[in-house]
């Protein structure tokens, strides 16, 4: 990596910033002090808009703030940043899936994560055919921007109840957020609709299993960014388990794992 910083292409190749990013790579600079201090003293609240400010001073791209960014090219860019500014080791404390037991792991997070790319031909919107609900549905990816709506809306949510909540009571939100437009014979909205996120959620409610699979299918099919799932060995029992990569403290602060 360069001292100065490294130039990346994105996972996403830019296809989705309307020419913004035109050959869909970025120059990621190291951070300062001050940045690794406004990410580590966050708030929960205030995380995902500290971190924006952080990319936006390390990763500058003319006409683009970084809560445009589409949510794989969002966790790319942060393993890049902690690679450029600190290197790409990095080591975390794990329990086993196995034996419960605590053990410290190590992964390179430029060469250990497989990076899926989006296709040359990807555009949004992404149309699908629900043959249960007959209607043809545009989908986009999520950005930054949506991840905060989503963080309130979470907040909101678990402020406002007063017993346990089954299921994920947000789970329709975030996917109502990747719908633009809908066109059928009962219910036609878009973006642009009057209170279009509050039909998008009871339209999403209200559909067939069968057809909120082929959705999550059509957004799997044109994810992009690191695979961060991990398969360890653990050290006390042998046993090998998967898992998501943790991001603790020791991420944006090496040096500060314990034990």
């Amino acid at each position: 990596l360069e001292i100065l910083g490294t130039e990346v292409l994105l996972p996403s190749k830019g296809l989705p910033y309307n020419g913004l990013i035109p050959d869909g790579k970025v120059r990621v600079l190291p951070m300062r002090t001050r940045d690794e201090k406004r990410i580590i003293g966050s708030a929960p609240s205030d995380a995902l808009n500290n971190i924006d400010a952080v990319l936006d001073r390390c990763i500058p791209v003319k006409d683009f703030s970084a809560d445009k960014y589409v949510t794989g090219d969002r966790f790319y860019l942060l393993n890049v940043l902690r690679a450029v500014s600190y290197g790409s080791d990095y080591t975390f404390n794990l329990n086993c899936s196995q034996c419960n037991q605590s053990g410290v792991y190590s992964i390179d997070l430029l060469n250990d994560l497989d990076v899926i790319f989006l296709p040359d031909n990807f555009k949004e919107p992404i149309v699908v055919e629900l043959p249960g609900a007959k209607a043809s549905v545009s989908l986009r990816l999520l950005r930054g921007s949506d991840e905060k709506d989503i963080t309130k809306y979470t907040e909101k949510v678990y402020a406002k109840s007063n017993a346990s909540l089954a299921g994920d009571p947000t789970y329709s939100y975030r996917m109502a957020k990747h719908i633009v437009a809908v066109e059928s014979p009962r219910v036609n909205f878009d973006q642009n609709t009057i209170n279009a996120q509050s039909q998008a959620i009871e339209f999403f409610d209200n559909m067939l299993a069968s057809d909120a699979r082929i959705i999550r299918e059509a957004l799997t099919n044109n994810d992009c960014g690191p695979d961060t799932e991990l398969r360890l060995d653990c050290k006390r029992c042998r046993s090998s388990f998967t898992t998501a990569m943790p991001y603790q403290l020791e991420f944006f602060r090496p040096g500060s794992r314990r034990g």
